[in-house]
């Protein structure tokens, strides 16, 4: 397993610095080969339990596992650490609603993706770039590969929380062009919250897969998990990121 911590990245778009976590394959000392990059959030849960909110996805075991069983060929992973109490705002994309996700989209693609294709093996082609968040993570997700379809092209959405600010969403989405390889997996729980918040999570996602959906003519590059007494947690997510990585790449 290696993983890499950057203390103090500066975020110039935020005025603030933040910890990003970088995952590399397990022969990416000894291969010489460039990889394809994921672009995660919340990175603060994605490795250890110990930095965690509530419980980590452990991905860099389960990416090792993959790999070791030959599931695929290798990827970098880049984690970038939350806001804490200013999480919402910074994945929330709507600049009336006081969101920042538009500047923090702007160091993803602006800063982010340059520094990691400048220091690390990167295969740098939208094809081979992704971006993946859970709940709010998944909205900013949606948002940033979908305002730059030229730089990614491959999205894991798990239970998005797209019943937030929906008026801002539907119109982005309603004046949003699809590119034709841009494949998105979106997962959803039967059981996100309470009856009417489950609802919710179920209905909005539904919502937005069915209306991408009729953008693209290769519907199989969309594809809908419903999870049957899936919950909104960090374990959750970690059963089905491997499912999700190994369809997206």
């Amino acid at each position: 397993m290696s993983v890499s911590i950057i203390n103090d990245f500066l975020i110039p778009q935020l005025n603030t610095k933040r910890r990003i976590w970088i995952y590399l394959p397990p022969d990416y000392k000894s291969s010489g080969k460039s990889y394809p990059v994921l672009y995660m959030h919340d990175g603060q849960n994605l490795f250890y339990s110990e930095t965690s909110f509530a419980g980590s996805w452990n991905i860099a075991n389960t990416l090792d596992c993959l790999y070791d069983e030959k599931k695929h060929e290798g990827i970098i992973v880049v984690g970038v650490d939350n806001a804490g109490k200013n999480r919402m705002r910074e994945y929330n994309p709507w600049l009336e609603l006081a969101g920042k996700g538009s500047l923090y989209s702007d160091f993803i693609v602006n800063t982010l993706k340059p520094y990691v294709d400048a220091n690390y093996r990167t295969k740098k082609g939208k094809d081979f770039t992704g971006v993946m968040g859970s709940s709010m993570g998944a909205y900013i997700s949606a948002y940033i590969a979908l305002k730059n379809p030229d730089i990614f092209s491959r999205v894991g959405l798990l239970s998005p929380a797209f019943w937030l600010y929906k008026n801002n969403l539907d119109s982005f989405l309603n004046n949003t062009i699809i590119d034709s390889s841009m494949k998105i997996y979106f997962s959803v729980g039967t059981k996100e919250g309470d009856e009417q918040r489950a609802k919710d999570y179920l209905d909005t996602t539904q919502y937005v897969h069915d209306l991408l959906s009729k953008k693209i003519s290769k519907k199989e590059n969309f594809f809908i998990e419903l999870v049957e007494g899936g919950t909104h947690s960090e374990c959750e997510w970690a059963k089905i990121f491997p499912k999700a990585v190994t369809w997206l790449f």
